[in-house]
């Protein structure tokens, strides 16, 4: 009954994240209608708002629920990883990029990507180190904290891979939007698959910020390669060269090279066809990527003493993850000493999953709630002027 508990704890605290969220949108929407700005114009301002709307209640539904600090750190497994471990996880991050582009381009054919041009607003208000710590460093820590930590290690009580989807899928949903959705689904069951096989939280922590950061070095070095293509433009314009100023428009889509105009033409001049073109493009990549991910996870839980562990996961009756010892492993299956002691849990008896619902009404009603209001901003982004032109 402790773990139902504990699973009914974490479906209200997603639900209450939801609800949350939805208040202070109506209420920013109220202020703003009265002319009141509280985020000043100020994209950073939001960025940290939509990461606090979901870290806060989790920190205080943590802090609630764990009354002894440090078994409540142990249970999010903050422990430490093997510096060659995280060179390991650097590799599958690598290996999956083609993986998240092909789900990316696979969403484009039903939903808006409107994230990108939002974020290239970041750079005309922070340094470039600003934005590492805001749009990489803080939402890796408390998105990992919050979704790796307390959703998947409390559902992973009750289940296995089932505790990787449930809490992939809660990751997904938080951004509120449907092409985020498609991608960040699929990255948090892989980065609950590298938890689980590293048993530690820092490797998805590193990992994620990895992720961010690569997005915030395109979004502060776009500007500056366009600057450069506009160069060569103007100097091909200039020498009166027809052949290279063709060239460069048929690479950018446009002779207009603002960031604006870049990402209005990315986005507004695909087709479904182009789009299905990008799809297949991205396919054999997507599936060699993916089965390195499986190798390297596999090459990483096998270094950790955990393989056995992983593949319960996918069995009919899942041990528990949190075992109450941990078996210290000095040599390596060969025979040979290990220069560093690992660390592996010993799986207790199967738990009686059966009995354990991870799926309750609180979890339901979040769901539908987020969905429905994932639908609606999709609509409103695609037909947004023509409600507000029969409004008038």
């Amino acid at each position: 009954m402790e773990t139902q508990k504990a699973i009914k704890g974490v479906n209200l605290l997603f639900l209450a994240i939801v609800m949350i969220a939805i208040v202070f949108e109506i209420v920013v929407g109220i202020l703003s209608g009265l002319g009141i700005d509280i985020f000043m114009g100020k994209i950073t301002l939001q960025l940290v708002y939509s990461q606090l709307i979901f870290a806060v209640p989790a920190i205080i539904y943590f802090i609630c629920s764990n009354r002894d600090k440090k078994k409540g750190f142990e249970f999010l497994r903050f422990r430490k990883i093997r510096f060659s471990n995280i060179l390991l996880c650097i590799l599958i991050y690598i290996c999956l990029t083609p993986v998240l582009n092909f789900f990316n381009s696979l969403s484009m054919l039903y939903s808006t990507n409107v994230i990108s041009s939002v974020m290239f607003g970041v750079t005309d208000e922070v340094p470039f180190v600003v934005g590492i710590l805001i749009i990489a460093i803080l939402p890796a820590f408390l998105e990992e904290f919050t979704y790796r930590g307390i959703f998947y290690n409390t559902y992973r009580l009750a289940a296995g891979f089932g505790a990787a989807l449930l809490s992939g899928l809660l990751f997904g949903l938080v951004h509120g939007n449907l092409n985020q959705f498609t991608y960040a689904f699929v990255l948090g069951v892989i980065f609950a698959l590298i938890v689980e096989a590293t048993d530690s939280i820092w490797s998805t922590m590193i990992v994620h910020a990895l992720v961010n950061a690569v997005s915030v070095v395109t979004i502060y070095g776009l500007p500056a390669a366009l600057n450069w293509m506009q160069n060569l433009y103007d100097t091909a314009k200039a020498e009166n060269d027809i052949n290279t100023m063709a060239l460069i428009e048929r690479i950018m889509g446009t002779d207009d090279f603002s960031v604006e105009a870049f990402m209005g033409t990315a986005a507004d001049s695909l087709t479904v066809a182009d789009i299905l073109l990008i799809i297949r493009g991205y396919l054999i990549p997507a599936i060699v990527g993916g089965i390195l991910v499986f190798l390297l996870l596999r090459l990483i839980a096998k270094r950790c003493g955990r393989w056995e562990i992983m593949c319960s996961m996918f069995g009919a009756g899942q041990p528990k993850p949190l075992a109450a010892e941990r078996e210290v492993i000095t040599h390596a299956e060969d025979g040979t000493f290990l220069a560093e002691p690992v660390y592996a849990q010993v799986p207790l008896e199967p738990a009686p999953v059966s009995r354990v619902k991870l799926i309750t009404w609180e979890l339901i009603a979040a769901g539908v709630v987020q969905v429905l209001m994932m639908i609606a901003t999709e609509l409103l982004l695609r037909y947004g002027d023509e409600l507000m032109a029969l409004l008038k």
